[in-house]
């Protein structure tokens, strides 16, 4: 009896990490303010090694996933740089899909706005990464920063 209780924990224990989600990057979130009202917003991405998150134009055949942002409308922001990335990428061609453009260990992305008040900016960053056997579906971030 012993034994059969300890095979199934152990069955169990395998199921129940087989089921955790893979998350291969993390996200953080800051903000500089750069002159009175204008403010940049870093979104720096801390990637496991083996792994890649695409840039803002991944290139390829166009099924690709580029990481991007969308910001909660708010009467007092105006956005006055787009979502770029910050620094060096790769651009490696893929068989089948073209040459790709992606970052790996820790890439950053900047959008920089204007307010003329203190304001919360909220959103979500979406990207997509990936390594040499498979791609993890799109992921969504959401994010809130101070403008003050």
């Amino acid at each position: 009896m012993k034994n059969l209780l300890f095979l199934f924990f152990m069955l169990f224990s395998f199921a129940v990490n087989a089921q955790q989600t893979q998350t291969p990057v993390i996200w953080k979130f800051d903000v500089k303010k750069s002159s009175e009202n204008t403010y940049t917003i870093y979104s720096t991405a801390i990637i496991e090694k083996g792994w890649h998150v695409f840039t803002t134009e991944p290139g390829g055949d166009g099924s690709l996933i580029p990481t991007a942002i969308t910001i909660v409308e708010n009467k007092n922001i105006t956005i006055s740089k787009p979502f770029s990335l910050e620094g060096k990428y790769i651009t490696h061609d893929m068989e089948f899909v073209g040459k790709v453009n992606y970052v790996e260990g820790i890439g950053q992305f900047t959008i920089t706005v204007i307010s003329k008040t203190a304001t919360a900016l909220k959103g979500t960053l979406t990207y997509q990464c990936c390594n040499e056997k498979m791609c993890l579906p799109p992921t969504d971030v959401p994010f809130n920063v101070e403008l003050k």
